[in-house]
């Protein structure tokens, strides 16, 4: 039976969370869904900083990788997900006057040898309000 994609894309967020884990970020919150806007995969804390990320997986490049799939579009449905996370989050002063931004980390699945492997790329502050013009 065929894996879904819903439950392909909780495999590579499952690798995105142990890779930023083991790099020392806190996870806060995982798949916020903001109605009209869509979701934010995972939301960590680094550095001070609350880090938005979006989670690109790939089988295959068949469809090009996953960084090259952001439209802008969905950039700035990300951005309003953000915002309206810290609307719903403004109560906790902690979250309210720390810095953000938005990472996105492309995870390429490669099979060699019969093994599994996969490759993590992260790229760290690349959707930003300039975004939007």
């Amino acid at each position: 039976m065929q894996p879904n994609n819903r439950s392909i894309g909780n495999k590579f967020e499952s690798i995105a969370n142990k890779f930023l884990e083991n790099k020392g970020y806190k996870i806060i919150d995982t798949n916020f869904y903001s109605s009209r806007y869509g979701e934010i995969d995972i939301i960590t804390e680094y550095e001070n900083k609350i880090i938005f990320v979006e989670v690109k997986g790939r089988k295959n490049l068949k469809y090009g990788t996953g960084d090259t799939s952001i439209t802008r579009t969905k950039k700035i449905k990300l951005i309003k997900s953000c915002q309206l996370w810290f609307l719903k989050n403004s109560f906790d002063k902690k979250i309210a006057e720390k810095d953000w931004q938005i990472d996105v980390i492309v995870i390429t699945e490669e099979i060699n040898q019969e093994k599994i492997k996969y490759k993590v790329k992260h790229y760290k502050n690349c959707i930003t309000f300039n975004d939007l013009k």
